[in-house]
């Protein structure tokens, strides 16, 4: 049994550290998603620090290792079901955990394509490194090294493909989720003025399409992490989105050629924006907060 705990222990760390690399490289909370007890009761009532939350996730890879370890013994499993078994339960686990994310706006929209698969994908790699801990390496055959090569592929496939998504041109729209956008607040006071004190909204159905509308024609392309200096503070349009799941924003800038969004910064690729239009349409169709 002391080997199941380490098998879990190191399985675990394993899944929090692949998850972790993913969050870090391209902004997908799974990590967050990994160690959240937002819908737990009781632990959901404490801000639990960042190492109490990964330690309460390696608590239950130990319990799971000790566990299907001992129905395993007990049942007398041949070691390729037991491998195989580990590898199932584990991508069980994980399909059955992913929809958790809606009950917390700090985790991934469900609708993340990319999100769900490097999820799925970062507990195939917990089931491989747990099943390859808890079989003797002359008796597992040669199951483990397919379900290896399998998963790395996918890994690497994946990876790449989120990279290139990541930084290709793309419509501005698509990179503010805007088929989800349920409310938008803004203010266009200067953002080293007066950062995140938004007094006007945009809730009406109609007038949020007609901003989407607008917004649809520019193209941008990620530059980088944030590292903005205004230069045309009269023609910021400084904003923040409300979503249909509950998620909400960090807060947003457009001036000129740059597009401030999440913890990055975007090149208007077919500027200048239209701040003209903009201004015009606020007037119109801003409502007090």
């Amino acid at each position: 049994m002391k080997k199941a705990w380490l098998a879990g222990l190191l399985s675990g760390m394993a899944l929090g550290l692949f998850l972790g690399v993913i969050e870090y490289v391209f902004n997908i909370k799974v990590y967050t998603l990994l160690v959240n007890v937002d819908y737990v009761p009781v632990l959901k009532e404490f801000a639990l620090p960042g190492i109490v939350e990964f330690g309460l996730h390696l608590i239950i890879s130990v319990a799971l290792a000790a566990g299907v370890e001992f129905y395993a013994t007990k049942r007398e499993i041949e070691l390729e079901s037991k491998f195989r078994l580990i590898f199932m339960i584990s991508l069980i686990i994980g399909l059955a955990l992913y929809p958790t994310t809606v009950l917390s706006n700090r985790t991934p929209p469900i609708s993340s394509l990319y999100s769900f698969v490097f999820w799925m994908l970062g507990h195939g790699l917990y089931g491989l490194i747990l099943g390859l801990l808890l079989t003797p390496a002359k008796k597992r055959g040669s199951l483990p090294r397919k379900y290896f090569y399998v998963l790395s592929t996918l890994i690497l496939a994946i990876t790449f493909l989120a990279r290139w998504d990541d930084n290709r041109e793309k419509n501005l729209t698509e990179v503010l989720d805007s088929k989800q956008i349920e409310r938008v607040l803004f203010t266009q006071r200067s953002l080293e003025n007066d950062m995140g004190q938004y007094n006007r909204k945009l809730s009406d159905k109609d007038a949020i399409e007609e901003l989407i509308s607008f917004l649809s024609q520019y193209k941008v392309i990620k530059v980088g992490d944030r590292n903005f200096h205004s230069e045309y503070p009269e023609e910021q349009f400084q904003f923040l989105l409300k979503y249909k799941d509950n998620r909400i924003t960090m807060p947003a800038l457009i001036e000129r050629n740059v597009l401030l969004n999440d913890m990055y910064q975007y090149k208007i690729t077919n500027g200048p924006f239209d701040y003209e239009w903009m201004e015009d349409f606020l007037k119109r169709k801003g409502e007090e907060l």
